[in-house]
């Protein structure tokens, strides 16, 4: 065998490595890319969900104000479709729409109720107080509306 077809075979083998080396870096560059698209796009998802979801639905919790809530309503929905937009894989998509979906029914049930009380500490003790004096109020009503049956009983009731 001739030394340059040696030389020839060994440069061509040199080449076909470099060029598979090359394309090999290439892909893992692409995938590495890939790779932090993906973690920024669950970063954002993040901050989204326990950043400013939270905090909307904190303040209306704290306030009451209606309009809060509904701001943490749509705001779901947008996170929603962000994680349908983005190449998350099937298993985090399921788990984080049934999630948020389930966060959306206690805003609609839940949070809105304890909202509500939101901002007036006392309105419990409030309502409990009307009922109270409406349900004496009645008692004293039937007890005048009865009087003329038995003024005795009717009379205790009334005092």
């Amino acid at each position: 065998m001739r030394i340059s077809t040696i030389v020839r075979t060994s440069s061509f083998t040199i080449f076909t490595v470099v060029l598979a080396l090359t394309l090999i870096l290439f892909w893992a560059k692409q995938r590495l890319v890939q790779a932090d698209v993906n973690d920024s796009s669950y970063r954002q998802v993040y901050q989204d969900i326990n950043i400013r979801l939270y905090r909307t639905i904190q303040m209306y919790l704290n306030s009451g104000d209606a309009l809060l809530l509904s701001d943490a309503d749509s705001f779901v929905e947008q996170i929603k479709t962000q994680i349908k937009t983005e190449n998350f894989d099937l298993e985090t998509t399921k788990l984080l729409t049934s999630e948020l979906s389930n966060i959306q029914q206690k805003m609609a049930g839940k949070y809105r109720a304890l909202g509500k009380l939101g901002g007036n500490e006392n309105a419990l003790l409030d309502n409990a107080e009307r009922e109270l004096f409406g349900a004496a109020d009645s008692l004293a009503d039937y007890a005048s509306l009865n009087f003329d049956n038995d003024p005795k009983v009717a009379k205790n009731y009334c005092t």
